[in-house]
């Protein structure tokens, strides 16, 4: 294999696990299977709508106001406040993936080098 087959196969390999290691990160503190993305980008839709214009209360608030027993404004607060956490986390997790793709990038044509920025994109991506 040469140098340069072998350096675009480790770069590869290193921006996978980064990414990888950033959805491991997201699902620490959010559901990951399909079409929960869907579920509470409307839940949080339904609140802020609910909040700003008041009326019925929609379904997805009707039923965290039941299950956790709060008023309806305060379920629709309560939605927005934790999709605002999980975006605030995002961010983060976000600067420090893209933070590790660069510095794969700027390792050079090295093997052990860019290996060593994964490792260490990989940490700060799963402790961010």
């Amino acid at each position: 294999m040469s140098k340069t087959h072998a350096t675009v196969k480790a770069r590869l390999r290193a921006k996978r696990d980064i990414d990888e290691a950033a959805g491991a990160a997201r699902s620490e503190y959010t559901t990951v299977v399909a079409g929960q993305d869907r579920v509470y980008r409307d839940k949080l839709q339904e609140a802020v709508d609910y909040l700003a214009n008041g009326g019925a209360v929609p379904p997805y608030v009707a039923i965290e106001a039941d299950v956790t027993g709060a008023t309806a404004t305060g379920a629709a607060q309560a939605i927005i406040d934790a999709a605002a956490a999980c975006r605030a986390r995002d961010v983060v997790i976000e600067a420090a993936r893209l933070a590790g793709k660069r510095a794969v990038d700027d390792a050079g044509d090295d093997v052990q080098a860019i290996e060593s920025a994964r490792d260490g994109a990989v940490s700060d991506v799963l402790a961010a």
